[in-house]
């Protein structure tokens, strides 16, 4: 399995799962953003902000089970449903460091 992306960062753990159907769930574990730290944009975002943002989002996205994302960047802030490569089921915040887990969806990047 090959990871389709822009930058392939050194602490991202890449897991495959398997189901009791014999089927596999792929999944990578990495940083997704961090707080007080200079970015590939040139911000430095407080951890507060950032806090914030991710509560919220947690509440209107991940805990609702809508929190997917395109492979490729989309041209506008809808998800085209069609495109969906991934979902983030859950995350483990810590103070300065945000690490998530996404859930692949391989079918739709192999066609």
């Amino acid at each position: 399995m090959k990871l389709i992306c822009e930058v392939v960062e050194n602490n991202l753990e890449f897991i495959a799962e398997a189901k009791e159907d014999g089927s596999k769930n792929y999944k990578i574990k990495g940083i997704f953003m961090q707080g007080e730290i200079k970015n590939r944009n040139k911000r430095i975002y407080p951890v507060q902000v950032l806090s914030e943002q991710v509560d919220k989002y947690k509440k209107d996205y991940i805990d609702k089970n809508r929190a997917y994302g395109e492979l490729g960047h989309p041209s506008g802030p809808t998800i085209n449903l069609e495109r969906v490569s991934h979902i983030l089921p859950t995350y483990i915040k810590m103070v300065i460091i945000l690490l998530a887990k996404l859930r692949l969806w391989i079918h739709h990047m192999v066609k």
